[in-house]
């Protein structure tokens, strides 16, 4: 009966440790996905930040040129601004 016991014992301890095994191969895998999404979306951040410091440029340009638009020139800069502090405190810890 002993020799019983432990070969069923044995058998659950295999199935709880393959079990876990597969827990964490998911999670894994799981987790490099949530990587890759992360620095896929840092990238374009940071695109978006370079795009919208050239807009500002252009346009700061523009103004000194010309009587432009005040009220676009805000919201650049406020756009600037704010992926600015995006970058800051979420991308270039």
């Amino acid at each position: 009966m002993s020799e019983n016991s432990n070969i069923h014992n044995e058998q659950e301890y295999i199935e709880l440790t393959n079990q876990l095994k597969e827990s964490y191969e998911l999670y894994e895998n799981k987790n490099k996905i949530l990587e890759e999404e992360n620095e896929q979306l840092k990238k374009d951040i940071m695109c978006l930040y370079g795009l919208v410091r050239t807009i500002d440029s252009f346009y700061d340009n523009y103004i000194s040129n010309t009587n432009g638009n005040h009220e676009l020139q805000f919201l650049i800069e406020t756009t600037r601004s704010f992926l600015s502090g995006i970058l800051d405190s979420h991308i270039l810890l």
